[in-house]
This record gives structure tokens, sequence and C-alpha cells, in this order.
């Protein structure tokens, strides 16, 4: 006799399936668990950028701007006039230097003719400098001139007073024969001697006269020595003033001539060329007559966007998990997302040092993700070809980071505090 309150088997027995197939799931979901990948997802917001640089063009000289050729935006070829700076100062600068130039080297030429004792070259008869030293040698020639005529007088008197000592001293001689004549007649008793008295003061007048006469020779020798000297120092002299000239003029040519290339490079680089083709994408100095300082951005250049990479900032509570290689998928805000292929990025660059805020607060890690030119393909022709991309776009990466399991995320950190609790 069967259990009155036991179930029927036709209630038991849907019961018993429901409890093992109960059982059987709980089972498989355990052991599912244990080998079930789980992940963390690591989103991080960027921006397109051109593989190509930005050109910032500067100048080299700097000036006043003369003339802006372009605007903002404008799309412009290799090439182009951008922009033109005043040179008419170094213009008027190069043409006197150029004239000093000229000068320093036509005297040179001249100085060395003279040194050499060349004839004059008749390019230069009716040059300013070629009349200036032609002056100079004609003064020169008319002191030496004077200085000859003075040797050539001095040297008549000197003619003249060896022909009165020549004469003083016959007259000497004659005087001495008397006197000698003088002093026989006195010891005969013949002459007074008061005679002899005045014969002596004869002799020693005569003897004044004739050192009178040498002195004089001595000072007119020592004049034609001196007008000599004087004529070789004069000579002397000019050829060491064109010497002098010939060396300054030369050492003043190279600095003149480094003057002159400079102004003329700042002349030829008055005009600011495009070395790309591209676009303005900035324009500092947009007006004439702004003063540019050497070395200071006039505009920026961007290049059309091709090869475009990803820059990112990775969030500094996933740094960790980030590195070179690492594959993610790049997302387009601005694309619809529904059916569209997916577009996958590897990592290139990571930054070492964080980038901060204002206050100094860690935002997080530069980073730089190239794009697969084949999936970016697949997108382009999946928006049938009207897939058009800008520098600064934004976009948003996404990367898978560390993985784990059901089974080690929850069941393990709960029997970990089951057991510690136990213990407890």
């Amino acid at each position: 006799m069967k259990d009155q309150n036991t179930l029927p088997n036709n209630i038991m027995r849907p019961l018993n399936w429901a409890a093992l197939t109960l059982a059987c799931t709980i089972f498989f979901i355990a052991l599912w668990s244990v080998y079930a990948p789980l992940a963390t997802t690591i989103k991080a917001d960027g921006t397109l950028v051109s593989s190509r640089p930005n050109y910032e063009i500067q100048h080299v000289y700097g000036g006043e701007i003369q003339k802006v050729y372009v605007k903002a935006q404008d799309n412009i070829q290799k090439g182009q006039k951008l922009l033109r700076l005043n040179t008419d100062t170094q213009s008027e600068s190069l043409t006197y230097i150029k004239q000093q130039i000229l000068r320093l080297s036509t005297e040179n030429e001249i100085i060395t003719n003279i040194l050499g004792r060349n004839p004059p070259d008749p390019n230069y008869k009716n040059h300013a400098l070629y009349h200036k030293h032609q002056t100079l040698i004609a003064d020169l020639k008319f002191k030496t001139q004077s200085l000859t005529q003075t040797i050539s007088t001095k040297e008549d008197q000197v003619i003249l007073v060896r022909g009165g000592i020549d004469l003083l001293k016959k007259r000497r001689d004659y005087m001495k024969q008397r006197s000698e004549s003088y002093d026989h007649l006195i010891t005969k008793g013949a002459v007074a001697a008061i005679q002899a008295e005045a014969q002596a003061d004869q002799w020693l007048e005569l003897e004044g006269e004739i050192n009178d006469e040498y002195a004089q020779l001595e000072t007119n020798l020592n004049d034609i020595e001196q007008a000599k000297i004087d004529q070789q120092r004069l000579k002397t002299e000019y050829h060491l003033s064109l010497l002098n000239q010939l060396g300054q003029n030369k050492s003043r040519l190279p600095e003149l001539h480094r003057q002159a290339l400079i102004l003329q490079d700042e002349i030829n680089k008055a005009f600011v060329l495009s070395p790309i083709d591209g676009a303005v994408q900035s324009l500092n100095f947009d007006t004439e007559q702004m003063y540019v300082a050497k070395g200071t951005t006039l505009l920026t250049l961007s290049q059309p966007l091709q090869k475009p990479r990803v820059k990112t900032t990775i969030p500094a509570s996933s740094v960790d998990q980030i590195y070179i290689g690492m594959i993610g998928k790049l997302i387009i805000p601005s694309l619809p997302q529904r059916n569209l292929p997916s577009v996958h990025v590897t990592l290139s660059s990571l930054a070492a040092e964080a980038v901060k805020d204002e206050m100094g607060q860690t935002v997080g890690y530069q980073a730089y993700a190239d794009i697969n030119t084949k999936d970016l393909k697949k997108l382009e022709n999946a928006m049938g070809g009207s897939l058009n991309l800008a520098t600064d776009m934004p976009v948003n990466l996404s990367m898978v980071g560390n993985t784990t399991t059901l089974y080690q995320y929850l069941i393990v950190p709960f029997f970990s505090a089951f057991d510690g609790a136990i213990q407890d």
C-alpha cells in the first residue's frame, strides 16, 4: 500500500528531471566559469594626425613685412610666394658697400702701379683716386725738387767757400813769409817792433777769417747732407704711406665682401616661398609693416592628410596594461557604427613621462597608434568611397587589457574570503 504522502509518479518524474537539469546546468556553469575569458577594456580618446609633419615657416633674418600674398586656410603649391619682407635698407647698404669695395680695389691697383713704377692705367685717368695720388706724387716731386735746388745752391756755396779758403790760405802763406822777413829785420834793427806787432795782428785776423770760412763750409756740407736725408725721408714716408694704405684696404676688403654677401643673401631671401604643397594652417603675421624678429614663426603649413595616425592619451590607471605593438580598435564617432568593418590600430609609441594639467595632476600618457591601411581601405569601400578624414578629427580607441576567467574573478575571491572568515 503506497504512502499517501508520496506524490504520484506522473508528478515526481517531471520534478526529478527538472532537478537533474538544474543540477547539470549549475555544474556546467561552474565548469564554464573556470575557462570563460574576461577582459578589461581600455578606452581612450584621441585625434587623427598626419604622418607628414606640419611646417613652421621662419625667416633666418627677419624684418618688416612688405606684402602678404596668402590668407589662413588658403591652399598653396610648392614654391608659391607667401610673404615678402622689405629689403630697401639692405639694398641701399649693399650699393654703398659695393661702392666701397670698388673704391678700395681701384685704389689698390693704382698704388700697385705706383709701387711697381708701372705706367698708369688709362682706365683710371678720370678717376678721383687717380688724381688724388697724382697730386700726392706731384707734391712729393715738388718737395724733393726743392731740396735738390737747395742741395745745388749749397754745393755752389761750398765751391765758393772752398775757393775763398784757398785764397785765404795763400794770403796766410804770403804773410808768413813776410813775418819771417820782419823777424830778420827786427833782429838787425832795420824795422821797428811796432810794425812786427801790426803784422802779427793781421795774421790773427786772417786765421779768424779762415776759421770762419771753415765753419761756413761745415754748415753748408751739413745742410747738403740734411737735404739729402730729407729727400730720402720724404720718399720713404711716401712709400710707407702707400704700403700702409694698401694694407688697410686689403684688410678691409674681406669684411666688406662678407657684409655684401650677407646683404645679398637677405635680399635674395626677401620672398618667403612655400616648401611644400599644402594649406596655410595659421598665419601669425597677416598685415603689412609688421616687424618679424629673427627666428619667429611666420606661418604654419599643413600637408594633406596621408597615412593618418592616431594621437591619444592613455589613462594613467591603465598604462600598466599598455605595451608597444598592442592592437586595438579604432572608432570614428562621426560615422554610423552599424554594419561597418572593424578598423584596427597598432600602438607604435608610448611616452615615458605623463602629461599633466595646470594643477600638476597626471592626465595620462601620450601615445601614437598606426592605422591598418587595409582596414581603412575596407572602411572607405563600405562608405562608398566618400570617406573624408581630416587632421585633428576626434576618434576613440578600444583596447583589450588584462584577461582573466569568471572563476578567478568571482569564485576564487569568494572562497578566499570564506576561508578567512572560518579561520577567524
